[in-house]
């Protein structure tokens, strides 16, 4: 386990006296429990839309990671993202999991499945996006669970209460659910995690802003599935 002292390290001791806030995706919570090993920060997880809007009215957030860029770009469109203090972060894979042994277009067809609300949660927009791919999305919409969150959506197949959900690969992986296949990348949008730093956030933000992209953040992130789209 990497403590985020160590990581801080590489760019200066911390010695700020208030925690810094981050509102991140429900999807990272497996890597940044583990990055974010130090009292001075606090992670705030949830839908990347319902994060991006209480932003937006006013909660006290520091650094937003976001599951999609859209929610990115709806904040900096108001003006609340600092834009020299924003990157593309992380990647990752669009997955069908649960214990059909059929081929993708065929087990979405038995249902019903669970996913993220397509109105909102980054993970139920792609899913939508693949689905209409696939020419499947009205016979699947009818009888789909749309939740709050793409690891709720995981939490349905873990507790038995679903036989499928559409999540990313690395809540397959977190959760130990077998994964039935995976979506073909060119069925959705790229999935790309920005990171940036709130509009009004001071030095401190930037600081651990920057570590996230620092090698041994990068190897956490690995460990669970991502993959790292800034450079080091």
């Amino acid at each position: 386990m990497i403590r985020f002292a160590v990581i801080l390290s590489v760019l200066t001791t911390p010695s700020w006296a208030d925690p810094i806030v981050v509102f991140a995706a429900s999807s990272l919570k497996a890597p940044l429990d583990e990055v974010f090993q130090d009292e001075d920060v606090v992670v705030s997880y949830g839908g990347s839309g319902a994060m991006a809007q209480q932003i937006a009215q006013g909660a006290p957030a520091d650094i937003y990671i976001s599951a999609n860029p859209q929610w990115m770009d709806w904040l900096s469109g108001q003006g609340l993202i600092q834009h020299d203090l924003q990157i593309d972060l992380l990647g990752n894979l669009l997955v069908l999991v649960g214990d059909a042994d059929l081929q993708l277009r065929d087990a979405v067809l038995t249902g019903p499945i669970a996913m993220g609300q397509v109105s909102s949660v980054p993970a139920g927009i792609y899913a939508k996006e693949a689905l209409e791919y696939l020419g499947v999305w009205n016979d699947v919409a009818a009888t789909a669970i749309q939740v709050p969150s793409v690891t709720a959506a995981a939490r349905l197949v873990a507790l038995g209460e679903v036989p499928m959900a559409i999540v990313y690969a690395t809540d397959a992986i977190a959760s130990a659910l077998n994964i039935i296949a995976i979506f073909p990348v060119e069925s959705h949008a790229p999935i790309i995690y920005p990171a940036a730093v709130v509009q009004g956030a001071d030095s401190d933000a930037q600081t651990v802003w920057r570590a996230l992209q620092s090698p041994e953040a990068s190897q956490v992130f690995i460990s669970h599935g991502f993959t790292i789209l800034a450079a080091p």
